[in-house]
């Protein structure tokens, strides 16, 4: 739980993209999910996979 509080997250399950939060308290819908993808310039099919988690 304190890795979760560092972070920032308060309600479960959150989002971590790249060592950034951007989602928390929720399953996200699918376009929020495309639009994180898109503003990080990243195509599902990079060969450099995206760091993320859930926590």
């Amino acid at each position: 739980m304190a890795e979760i509080a560092k972070l920032g997250i308060v309600i479960t399950p959150g989002v971590i993209l790249d060592g950034k939060l951007v989602h928390a308290g929720g399953i996200p819908k699918p376009d929020k999910i495309e639009e994180w993808l898109s503003a990080w310039g990243r195509d599902l099919t990079a060969q450099r996979p995206l760091r993320s988690r859930a926590v």
